[in-house]
């Protein structure tokens, strides 16, 4: 099916407001301090479930909301006779596109007043968007949105889930019951993956140590992005950015283990302790949201912070380690660690829409993604 362009979705949701289109798109612009509480109580209302979290202070944190300093999340609104009707945040992304950075965003929580949802309003907020920056990005969908996010986007592609047991024992008696030999079989398990994990050790012999970190630091992660590989696409990371999602962070508490080799920082892991992404809320998982390697280093890297991460997991009550990603790179340590693949879910995906569309039609369908969870919004 054939996308209107945005001037047509202007007019048809214009149409359905009662107001002109100049009005429509006059009426939509960034939220301010003064509309936080009518924003939380549009989310609460939106809800099945109260929240754990305190959602006016997440909003704060999350975007930008009046502040004269520049920040990674912005907050739009669009009012329709004195009231939020609709809603839609961003955030800030630099991709490193085959050697070359390009500035764009996400675009996350989107949220529209029920009695507008036939309406087109759910499209026009996205497409609004389109206009700034080099790209715009999208990472989920549901059942709604699937449909329009495969024709508005110039490549949607599938994540992959994949899963690292702790504990033998739960997954197989998850799929083969409290028979007798299933005990005796995960003791064998456990054993082989404890000495496997302590195999795995033996770079510390090498002169790699391990070194958990309050703080990035440019410094720190200055050996890790250079030789970008010319036919990937993948994130750039800046340490006042990391610090911001993953430390200062009000809903989610991440992990973060650095592994060194004198002093030079060759890679990190950044995980936090939750449910099951994909399983029942009652498995409680190890989430693996973001790493990155230096080059020629993942082998070193990997031996000394997977070990960590998986005892922190145990110790944390954790009976799985869980990731989601996008890329063959990713694969291939992750299989060569004993993570276990997840059939990929058919809204776990992740869509671009390039500004340049030359760009778009040419050059960019021939780059492979390369994309840790650290790309979606998820945050607790």
């Amino acid at each position: 099916m054939r996308v209107p362009s945005f001037d047509a979705t202007t007019s048809l949701v214009s149409r359905g407001l009662a107001i002109t289109p100049s009005l429509l798109i006059d009426s939509f612009g960034p939220a301010s301090q003064a509309d936080l509480l009518e924003i939380v109580s549009m989310r609460a209302a939106n809800r099945a479930a109260a929240t754990p979290w305190d959602d006016e202070a997440y909003l704060r944190w999350r975007y930008q909301l009046d502040c004269t300093e520049a920040g990674w999340g912005q907050l739009y609104v669009l009012r329709h006779q004195r009231q939020i009707i609709g809603l839609i945040g961003t955030e800030s992304i630099m991709l490193d596109v085959g050697g070359r950075q390009r500035s764009g965003q996400r675009v996350q929580d989107i949220l529209i007043a029920p009695h507008t949802r036939e309406s087109g309003l759910g499209l026009w907020l996205k497409q609004a968007l389109f206009r700034d920056g080099d790209f715009t990005m999208t990472v989920g969908c549901n059942a709604n949105s699937i449909g329009t996010v495969r024709r508005i986007y110039d490549s949607v592609t599938r994540r992959e889930t994949f899963v690292m047991p702790l504990d033998i024992s739960t997954l197989l008696r998850s799929r083969l019951g409290n028979r007798s030999w299933v005990e005796p079989l995960a003791t064998i398990g456990n054993t082989a993956a404890g000495l496997w994990r302590s195999g795995h050790r033996l770079w510390d012999w090498r002169g790699t140590r391990l070194e958990l970190a309050d703080r990035f630091t440019d410094e720190m992660l200055t050996g890790l992005q250079s030789a970008k590989d010319k036919s990937q696409i993948g994130m750039v990371r800046k340490a006042d950015h990391l610090n911001w999602r993953l430390i200062d962070n009000p809903r989610g508490r991440y992990r973060i283990s650095s592994a060194w080799i004198k002093d030079r920082c060759i890679g990190y892991m950044a995980a936090s302790v939750t449910n099951d992404l994909g399983g029942t809320s009652h498995m409680t998982a190890l989430r693996l949201i973001d790493w990155c390697f230096a080059p020629g280093l993942s082998t070193p890297a990997v031996s000394v912070l997977l070990p960590e991460l998986c005892h922190f997991g145990r110790e944390s009550g954790c009976e799985r380690v869980t990731t989601t990603v996008l890329g063959c790179e990713s694969d291939t340590w992750l299989s060569r660690s004993g993570f276990l693949r997840r059939p990929a879910g058919e809204f776990d995906v992740l869509g671009i829409r390039w500004s340049d569309r030359s760009f778009a039609q040419g050059q960019a369908k021939n780059l492979d993604w390369t994309m840790t969870e650290l790309a979606g919004d998820s945050d607790g």
